[in-house]
């Protein structure tokens, strides 16, 4: 057979073992997509702290998060494609957590799985999910996210220049603490 499970352990092993500097590669490649992950959560971090996710850049938050989740997504379906003992155990684990969300949680777990147990079809699905369609919305949403950065411009950190010349109220208004402790002066009479 040239697909499937036989071909697809033995691809990895002739990648990692007899490829020049394939084990490198292989390396880059897992390390690298822990590090795209890590990155995203500190400057999504960045972006909360500085309050960038609130109006006018709601949909660039969006977007942002749109793209954490992708990349999360082919973390999870890459993870099976080695096919070795870990990489099958993690994705049935995963499969089955799917499974237990309520509503569509059984669904989603029949559709990751491709059938009524984790193989071939399985790992097809993964194999073009992580190869094809999820690259592709990551591409297509870093760009609607770069466009909407270049549009709206970014803002600048609590402490800058620019931030302390920022007119804002110190307390909210309408009341501010005062409504907070006691009712309203109005009458409802």
């Amino acid at each position: 057979p040239t697909t499937g499970k036989p071909v697809a352990y033995s691809s990895i092993q002739s990648i990692t073992n007899d490829v020049t500097l394939g084990w490198l590669v292989r390396g880059m490649h897992r390390w690298g997509a822990s590090v795209f992950i890590i990155l995203l959560f500190l400057h999504m971090g960045r972006v909360f702290l500085f309050g960038a996710y609130k109006y006018p850049r709601e949909l660039t938050w969006v977007t942002g998060v749109l793209i954490l989740a992708t990349g999360m997504l082919m973390g999870f379906t890459g993870y099976l494609l080695p096919w070795d003992q870990t990489a099958y155990w993690a994705t049935a684990v995963g499969i089955n957590l799917n499974g237990t969300a309520p509503f569509l949680g059984p669904w989603l777990a029949q559709f990751l799985a491709g059938g009524p147990e984790i193989g071939s079809t399985t790992l097809a699905k993964f194999y073009a999910l992580h190869m094809l369609l999820l690259p592709g919305a990551i591409i297509a949403l870093i760009g609607i996210h770069i466009y909407l950065v270049t549009r709206l411009g970014v803002v600048s950190p609590p402490w800058s220049k620019e931030e302390a010349g920022r007119d804002r109220p110190v307390i909210p208004p309408r009341g501010g603490r005062a409504g907070l402790v006691r009712g309203s002066s109005r009458s409802t009479s």
